[in-house]
């Protein structure tokens, strides 16, 4: 079967495969529709191949809670064997299966960053659903992304490494180095976004517990329990717009309630730092940002001039990427590597 004659069968059935599409599954479909394998029976029905399923959400930019974020150990074991195999042999299969090899990684680095974004933007938009199930997913997709910049480091120093093999490396890698940059920077961002959406909605539970338990307070009529409680809560003054149902508050109580609101405005001035990320893996990266503070205009070159291998510089330089003072900029030094900037 040819490629056009697949689309005139997925032209023919458009109506069917949507209705599976958007409900899971369908009752009856053509026969050749199984043959090849684009319907799979299950369960008395009949459902879409999963790869199928996969290929639509991509390109319609489609995400949900439990989309697979992928391991790319396999691919960069294949990457090092195929490397070693041209260096042994020069061989211009093994030269040809590094650079589909490359192309390849960097296609999966780029659709799976663009369902990242989706995933999380879905999650953190997410007003109705349960704030334990969000919380839960959103340190599950944090814990992912700690695996997944890690693996970007490694894949980013392989494909450094290959730029030096052969020229052809050097122009392939160098195209789609920009993006590669980005897609590493944007991985600090997205785990810092869901850090503060976990911090927010930790506190939005607490807040719902609070209120829930003021109304049983209400409900139960028991009005110095309710005073007593609402003293625990720091935000909580006593405004008398219209005549209250419940007793003036006790003297000890008003105290309570002053110290508690002097605490909250204490509390309320103090900067909310996310958890930083591990420090480089060779050299002390709190040492060398605070060397850092003046800024620089190449930081790559910055970091080789500090006397760092070069190896374990565009590590460090991976590292420091992720952090907002870093730009990104046009152009690469003699090195081949992209020109980032410091802000102090």
């Amino acid at each position: 079967m040819t490629h056009q004659e697949l689309l005139k069968i997925l032209y023919r059935n458009r109506e069917l495969i949507d209705e599976a599409y958007r409900y899971g599954r369908v009752d009856r479909v053509d026969e050749e529709l199984v043959d090849i394998a684009l319907f799979l029976p299950l369960g008395g029905g009949y459902v879409l191949n999963q790869h199928y399923i996969d290929f639509v959400n991509s390109v319609l930019d489609h995400s949900d809670y439990g989309v697979v974020f992928g391991k790319y150990t396999l691919d960069l074991k294949e990457l090092v064997r195929y490397r070693r195999l041209y260096e042994r042999s020069g061989k211009e299969i093994y030269k040809e299966k590094v650079a589909a090899k490359i192309e390849e990684i960097y296609k999966r680095l780029y659709f799976r960053d663009r369902r990242i974004k989706k995933q999380i933007r879905t999650l953190t938009e997410e007003m109705e659903g349960d704030i334990d199930f969000l919380i839960g997913e959103a340190d599950s997709i944090l814990d992912q992304l700690t695996e997944i910049m890690e693996a970007n480091r490694q894949i980013l120093t392989i494909f450094f490494e290959l730029k030096e093999l052969d020229q052809n490396f050097f122009q392939l890698i160098r195209s789609v180095e920009p993006n590669l940059l980005e897609i590493v920077k944007a991985i600090g961002l997205y785990m810092e976004e869901l850090r503060n959406f976990i911090l927010q909605s930790r506190r939005k539970r607490e807040q719902n517990r609070r209120f829930k338990r003021i109304a049983r307070l209400i409900l139960e009529d028991r009005a110095l329990g309710l005073e007593e409680f609402l003293a625990t809560m720091p935000l909580y003054t006593f405004k008398r717009r219209r005549p209250s149902l419940l007793p003036e508050p006790q003297p000890w109580i008003k105290g309570f309630l002053a110290r508690k609101r002097k605490e909250s405005q204490q509390l309320s001035q103090e900067p909310v730092t996310p958890p930083r990320v591990e420090r480089g893996k060779f050299v002390d990266r709190k040492r060398i940002e605070e060397e850092l503070r003046g800024g620089c205009d190449d930081l790559f070159l910055w970091l080789l001039g500090r006397g760092i291998e070069e190896r374990e510089a565009f590590g460090l330089f991976l590292h420091l990427l992720e952090d907002p003072r870093a730009t990104i900029c046009e152009g690469f030094n003699n090195y081949g590597v992209r020109v980032v900037r410091w802000q102090s």
